[in-house]
């Protein structure tokens, strides 16, 4: 009788520590801010659709920005961020122009869902525009 309980206690142990063990896979998993970010930005100056816009975030404080203008003309510019708590400070300046235009981006960073939220851009030297953008990390 004793090893027949024994038995049965092991068996139950042995179900619930396989059961415990097993990964959730339906979560997101939180992310870091470097990669690939891809997404669009609009003018608050101008009138037309979204365009294309993406950051590369380097480890170690290095930022690469992509983006298309409604001129479709593609516009290359890089700089240095920062992560505080959850938001993302960056200041660029562009590398494939004539007239130099440094901007500044703040966003929120939101890991769980991989996404880059309430994101505004400025320019503070060069010219004088503002706008929005959102993206969804892909790397």
């Amino acid at each position: 009788m004793k090893s027949r309980l024994c038995s049965l206690l092991l068996l139950s142990f042995l179900t619930i520590s396989f059961y415990s063990c097993k990964k959730d896979t339906d979560k997101p998993y939180p992310t870091t801010i470097e990669g690939l970010w891809i997404g669009t930005y609009t003018v608050n100056e101008l009138t037309q659709d979204p365009q294309f816009y993406s950051f590369s975030i380097k480890p170690g404080g290095d930022i690469l920005v992509e983006g298309k203008g409604g001129d479709d003309v593609t516009y290359y510019s890089a700089g240095t961020w920062k992560l505080s708590n959850d938001t993302l400070k960056a200041e660029i300046h562009s590398i494939n122009v004539n007239v130099k235009v440094t901007q500044s981006l703040t966003a929120i960073f939101d890991p769980m869902n991989r996404k880059l939220k309430n994101g505004v851009w400025k320019d503070i030297a060069g010219a004088s525009l503002s706008g929005t953008f959102q993206m969804d990390k892909v790397k």
